[in-house]
């Protein structure tokens, strides 16, 4: 019994131990276990850390690499053909894009020189080539210093030949000088007055020719006297010509008093009705009328029987333009130049007016003198004859101020209507000019011109009409302003004018 519990006691204590040595090879091994994985760690970080240190040891290597292949072309030094045109250009395009140098130190300033070099040099960024190197510059600069020490050499050479020349033609000359001198001293006192009675002459003949030159002044002074005379007397016959001319002007239109249009026409329609603010008007002329756009007529009032309310030279209060022709007897058209709007309106019912048209005839008219259209004084006869035979009026003739010898277009007969009678020109103060000047003698023709014109109209029985006021009377616009009509302007270079009439 007791040997049983001994042997029990035995085993539990075997189990024991066994248990306790387990423990223990346990533990060593959790422990030899966890020192094998800290190790790890450790070796694989050092591997880490020597990776990265040799990429940054790799990218330095590139980077010196490409600053030295670089630095080596721009001087010229060759490089292989591997450098020049594999290493060189794989690397300079890391750079461009970069890839290649960044985070080094003192990349900032290498990039200042690279660029600074690449300038100066020049560069080829698809070859990855410089453009030029510095050895090449260097023997050029070799060259030109050679060229410009030998040009300098020569120049010295030919300066130091010239100053000996120099000098010989200065000692020459002190030498001709020395002379000189002394064949002046050699001179005597005979010599001396020889000299003096020489100079005597000459002063003598050069009095003699001032008083000759005297005379001559004097002649010519006189000459000039008695031409100042005779053109005093040009000037004042012709003022006189001239101021004949004017009252013979004077005369002729007393003689042919201008006619009155309006006592012998009859109205040549009505406005039957206005529209809007009075800018349109319907007139009772159409088609059947022989009416076309762009007729125009005078627009005159009526007195309280119902009659015209016209007289010698009474203005008219508007004018109107036919802008479209809408049956046999109506028209449409525009009222224009409307004198007072407020005090004499234009009114259903007016009367239309133009002397120079009729719906079954052909007026006949002839232009002479300055037609200003415009107001600025420049003839317009042209554009005036192009509006006439708009409206179906002919025009027999025109005298033409274009032309230097003013010759007359056309001719004047017995078919003829109406003178249209510009301007006149005025002669005050034309006599002051002189007898040949240009200006006074186109004037002094003008006129001529015009009398023998208004002349002819009396002979044929053509009644005379201002230009303004048959202008008026036909319900042509006439401006606000009139400027003193200029015979004398350069009609050639007037732009109004359009191209001659031949009749």
């Amino acid at each position: 019994m007791a040997r049983a519990k001994k042997k029990a006691g035995d085993s539990t204590q075997g189990l024991v131990i066994t248990l306790v040595f387990s423990v223990i090879i346990m533990l060593a091994s959790l422990v030899a276990a966890y020192m094998g994985f800290a190790e790890q760690d450790a070796l694989r970080e050092e591997i880490a850390r020597r990776a990265n240190k040799a990429k940054l040891l790799e990218a330095d290597r590139d980077w010196q690499m490409f600053q030295k292949l670089l630095f080596l072309s721009a001087t010229g030094y060759p490089l292989t053909d591997e450098e020049k045109n594999t290493t060189l250009p794989s690397l300079s395009n890391r750079y461009d894009t970069g890839r290649l140098g960044a985070n080094l130190t003192n990349k900032e300033i290498a990039d200042k020189l690279i660029a600074r070099v690449k300038n100066d040099l020049g560069w080829d960024p698809a070859k990855h080539q410089f453009l030029d190197n510095f050895f090449d510059r260097i023997k050029k600069l070799q060259d030109e210093s050679k060229k410009l020490r030998e040009t300098w050499q020569r120049q010295v050479a030919l300066k130091e030949t010239e100053v000996a020349r120099l000098e010989k033609i200065i000692q020459s000359k002190d030498e001709a000088i020395a002379k000189y001198e002394k064949e002046i001293k050699a001179l005597n006192q005979k010599d001396v007055v020889d000299l003096k009675g020489q100079t005597a002459t000459f002063l003598k003949k050069v009095d003699e020719e001032l008083q000759a030159r005297a005379n001559e002044i004097n002649e010519i002074r006189k000459r000039h006297a008695a031409e100042l005379a005779d053109r005093e007397k040009q000037i004042a016959k012709l003022k006189k010509d001239l101021e004949a001319l004017n009252n013979k002007y004077q005369t002729v239109l007393v003689k042919v008093e201008p006619v009155d249009l309006l006592k012998h026409d009859k109205p040549k329609g009505r406005i039957i009705r206005l529209e809007g603010s009075g800018n349109l008007a319907y007139i009772d002329l159409g088609s059947a009328d022989n009416v076309k756009p762009q007729l125009s007529f005078s627009v005159y009032g009526q007195d309280a029987t119902g009659r015209p309310k016209k007289g010698k030279n009474m203005p008219r209060k508007a004018a109107v333009e036919v802008l479209d022709v809408l049956k046999p007897h109506l028209s449409v058209a525009r009222v224009t130049d409307v004198v007072d709007s407020g005090r004499d309106p234009v009114l259903t019912g007016d009367y239309l007016f133009n002397p120079a048209w009729s719906p079954t005839l052909k007026k006949h008219v002839f232009i002479a003198g300055i037609i200003d259209l415009t107001g600025d004084g420049l003839d317009n006869t042209p554009e005036f004859i192009r509006n006439l035979e708009k409206q179906n009026i002919i025009v027999d003739g025109y005298l033409d101020l274009r032309d230097d010898s003013l010759p007359i277009r056309g001719k004047m007969t017995y078919q003829t209507d109406f003178l249209v009678l510009g301007e006149m020109p005025s002669l005050e103060n034309q006599g002051q000019a002189m007898p040949n000047d240009p200006r006074n003698q186109r004037l002094t023709e003008i006129i001529k011109k015009l009398s023998e014109i208004q002349n002819d109209a009396g002979v044929l029985g053509v009644s005379i009409v201002p230009a303004r006021r048959y202008l008026e009377l036909i319900g042509y616009p006439l401006p606000k302003v009139f400027r003193k009509a200029d015979y004398n302007a350069k009609t050639g270079l007037n732009i109004r004018y359009a191209k001659p009439m031949e009749r």
